[in-house]
């Protein structure tokens, strides 16, 4: 083979080679920035979520803030990209269940996710329950000391 068929086809190798690498950057790129838009938008739901359940316990008391809270879980579940959404506000104080799909109100729970999620009081993290990955955005509910976090499956942020 000819020194210039040679440089040419090393040439092409590296083109090939810089472009995917670039492909693949900008991949990655864009799932960190479509993760970040979609923990931006959870972070929105849960202001307005957090916004009518103070609402509803300074007019109506505890048991109709609870009541909230399932309206709130059906009118976010009803929304797009968030089917599979749940809600779980728990007492800050002693851990226990104000409002969980999994738990009865009053029940103390001991889940690590909702130790870890006491112990930053804000922010976000992943966790898996029953086998599904999820992701949480959470923050506490001043001046009740109530930790209120939204939840949805990992498969839906990544669909998004």
């Amino acid at each position: 083979m000819k020194i210039v068929t040679r440089l040419n086809l090393l040439s092409l190798a590296s083109v090939l080679a810089m472009t995917l690498a670039v492909v693949v950057a900008a991949v990655l790129f864009f799932q960190g920035a479509q993760q970040q838009a979609y923990e931006r938008l959870m972070r929105l739901e849960w202001q307005h979520t957090a916004l009518a359940i103070q609402q509803r316990l300074n007019r109506s008391g505890v048991v109709a803030a609870s009541e909230e809270v399932q309206s709130q879980l059906l009118a976010l579940r009803a929304k797009d990209g968030f089917a599979s959404a749940s809600i779980v506000v728990v007492e800050r104080n002693d851990n226990r269940v104000v409002f969980d799909p999994e738990h009865r109100v009053g029940e103390r729970t001991d889940e690590a996710v909702v130790n870890d999620m006491m112990r930053l009081q804000k922010g976000t993290l992943q966790y898996a329950s029953k086998g599904l990955r999820r992701m949480v955005v959470f923050d506490t509910l001043e001046p009740i000391h109530w930790l209120v976090g939204v939840s949805v499956l990992r498969s839906e942020v990544d669909a998004s």
